[in-house]
């Protein structure tokens, strides 16, 4: 964005300029790789698809689509969107605070920029398949129908795309990711009711069904069913038009303190913190009273202590709550037996990829100062995988008594509690590996792909071809001969995953 271009517009920068701006600035970063997840999405399918070995059909190639309209799909936009959000928080705007830009025009050049690269995702998503297909499947593929769908999809969106914006500009990238995964649930829960007008959250759904041919939870539509013959563009418009207020109504108050104001707050800040004490070795503090531990052992630093007192007032405690709670609403909801399978299939994988990136995003600001302590990196680094494999383990612990409770036998609440400790552990130890050494758009990434492959392959019949390879699914694998595999492999593969999360922490000072 130049000076001449402002200045030729009367001293604000014009929407056009703007745009050129946001496109520069993403094209090649970590949100501009994002729509990627499209193509991941495709080859799986593909791959699905393949090893099912029966009704190989393009209604069938259609029907794989489902999940990546109810599920991944706005999950996989809500997520573009906080990368974008977060980047552009942590980088102070990329510059564009000190130049003549009005809030609505960076509003809307970035919600252009953020709404074609969903629309992208979508393409990739639709097209990746399709493209597979066609090589194996007679007759001609339907393009016309998947244009269709990719052009509902990236309209249904984008209200969706809107929202997450507001939200994740305002207060962060997990607490906007919470709102997309709560509306896209809604949307899930919702898309079929009678009132699906008036409810929102429905046209994100609602509009692509009839061209899939499924309802919303996966089964075929039945023959001269309403929604079969029903226009998929009403929903999709009215999901387009929901961002229409979103994107343009100004924000009650400023989104953050101009930067001189932040600045002098930080400096007229205590020096002092609960960490940053915590960090410090106890011969170097003053005791608080004669006769306290702090006298005890000079020269040995609380490193454990200071990790729970940074991530203390984080969001890593609603975490476990929540799964818990969602565990308990289930299991009168659909029995106990679902709600244990909805645990170690869906909650067990989304747990195990949210909690890493909270854990670490509270210690990662610091991560430079805590190199310079006696203790350097290496054993917070342990006391970081030590202390968010133990949250997870809790978690593990919270549910077996709500299942107990709610009936299930307690040698089978047993067995499915070693299953799930060992699996959330791998995959807690993964997913610290991946957000401290590729970022929190690489885990998140990963993370959602890991749902949806436990998803397919342990809530289907695919799980007894391929439940040795889909690792995110282990939680469910509680037969005697899986389990002979499955708990020496999740062990030895968290070992490693926790080693190369501590090289990749020891590391990270290097990159800050």
């Amino acid at each position: 964005m130049s000076a001449p271009a402002a200045s030729a517009a009367g001293g604000t920068t014009r929407l056009q300029d703007a745009l050129r701006s946001e496109l520069h600035r993403w094209r090649r970063s970590a949100a501009g790789r994002l729509p990627l997840l499209g193509v991941a999405f495709g080859g799986l399918v593909s791959a699905l698809f393949l090893a099912s070995g029966f009704n190989r059909t393009w209604p069938r190639v259609l029907a794989f689509e489902n999940l990546w309209v109810v599920f991944l799909g706005p999950l996989g936009a809500a997520l573009l969107v906080a990368t974008v959000c977060h980047a552009d928080r942590r980088d102070r705007g990329g510059g564009t605070l000190w130049r003549p830009l009005r809030p609505v025009t960076a509003r809307t050049s970035r919600f252009a920029v953020l709404a074609a690269l969903v629309l992208v995702m979508n393409a990739l998503a639709v097209a990746t398949p399709f493209t597979v297909a066609a090589a194996l499947l007679e007759g001609p593929p339907p393009w016309l129908r998947a244009l269709e769908l990719v052009a509902v999809l990236g309209l249904s969106q984008l209200g969706l795309v809107a929202l997450v914006l507001r939200v994740a500009g305002r207060v962060g990238r997990l607490p906007a990711m919470a709102v997309g995964a709560a509306w896209t649930m809604t949307g899930l829960l919702t898309a079929e009711s009678p009132a699906w007008v008036v409810v929102p959250p429905a046209w994100l759904v609602r509009g692509a069904l009839p061209l899939i041919g499924t309802h919303a939870n996966g089964v075929a539509l039945e023959p001269g069913a309403a929604l079969a013959s029903a226009s998929p563009w009403p929903a999709a418009l009215l999901g387009a038009l929901l961002a229409l207020p979103v994107v343009l109504v100004p924000s009650p108050r400023p989104l953050r303190a101009p930067l001189g104001r932040r600045v002098e707050a930080r400096a007229a800040a205590p020096t002092s913190s609960a960490a940053r004490v915590a960090w410090t070795p106890r011969a170097a503090r003053p005791a608080d009273r004669a006769g306290t531990r702090s006298d005890a052992v000079p020269g040995r630093p609380r490193v454990l202590a200071a990790v729970l007192r940074a991530t203390r007032w984080t969001a890593v405690g609603w975490v476990p709550v929540a799964a818990v709670l969602l565990v308990a609403l289930v299991v009168p909801w659909q029995g106990v037996e679902a709600a244990a399978e909805l645990y170690a299939l869906l909650v067990l994988p989304a747990a195990a990829a949210v909690l890493p990136l909270v854990v670490w995003g509270a210690v990662a600001q610091g991560w430079v100062a805590v190199a310079s302590r006696p203790t350097g990196t290496s054993r917070p680094a342990r006391a970081v995988v030590v202390s968010t494999v133990a949250v997870g383990l809790l978690m593990d612990l919270a549910v077996g008594a709500v299942l107990a409770a709610g009936g299930l036998p307690g040698s089978v609440v047993v067995v499915l509690l070693l299953a799930c400790a060992v699996t959330g552990t791998l995959l807690v130890c993964g997913s610290l590996w991946l957000v401290v050494r590729f970022g929190a758009a690489a885990a998140l990434g990963t993370g959602i792909g890991g749902v949806l492959l436990a998803a397919l392959v342990g809530g289907t019949g695919l799980q007894q071809r391929l439940w040795l390879v889909t690792p995110w699914a282990w939680g469910a694998c509680t037969a005697r001969e899986q389990l002979v595999v499955t708990v020496p492999a999740a062990v030895v593969l968290a070992l490693l995953g926790s080693s190369l999360a501590v090289r990749a922490a020891r590391s990270a000072v290097l990159a800050r």
